[in-house]
């Protein structure tokens, strides 16, 4: 049994290995100091928002605060600010939507966004996961179509996958190597 546990770890990091190696860009181990990395601005509003929550009570002013402790956010402002109201008021919408089929309240989100942002702010702030909810939204609409045959879904299904960009393709890919190891550890036992 030890030995099953072994190899299956073995798998994992040797996939994850090749993923990651797959990718060049990932292979530079540190830039040269004088390089300046570019860092995506919801991930700094993101962190802001989480290191704002670590205490007790969590106020609008105390993250607005911490914002204007880094450069970056610093200098974006009245963009968290209305960020920082788009995610009260999302939390709210997603309790409304509770009842409602996953599909429909993905699109209404991805909706929801127009009453906060431009265009411009919504692909720089919610361009990946806007992608990944498109994805999931159209993966549910062919799953949820009786009329279509095991085998239409599946071609489908595939069809969906290829079109995906190269950050999808590769996440896709990690997730089906864990279910064909999970599937192969199931059955070994």
């Amino acid at each position: 049994m030890k030995w099953l546990f072994s190899l299956v770890l073995a798998i994992a990091v040797a996939s994850s290995m090749l993923i990651y190696l797959s990718n060049p860009a990932q292979r530079v181990a540190t830039p040269p100091p004088q390089v300046d990395i570019p860092v995506a601005i919801d991930n700094v509003f993101e962190h802001i928002i989480l290191a704002s929550q670590e205490s007790a009570e969590f106020t609008a002013l105390q993250a607005q605060q911490h914002c204007d402790k880094l450069a970056a956010c610093k200098k974006n402002s009245e963009l968290f600010n209305r960020y920082l109201s788009f995610k009260v008021a999302l939390a709210e919408l997603q309790q409304q939507l509770a009842h409602v089929p996953l599909s429909e309240q993905l699109a209404e989100m991805i909706a929801f966004q127009q009453r906060y942002f431009s265009e411009a702010e919504i692909a720089l702030l919610f361009a990946d996961d806007n992608q990944w909810q498109r994805y999931t939204i159209a993966k549910l609409a062919i799953n949820a179509d009786n009329s279509l045959t095991k085998e239409l879904k599946q071609q489908l299904l595939a069809n969906l996958d290829a079109e995906q960009s190269d950050e999808i393709t590769q996440s896709l890919q990690a997730t089906q190597q864990l279910q064909q190891l999970n599937n192969s550890y199931k059955e070994a036992l």
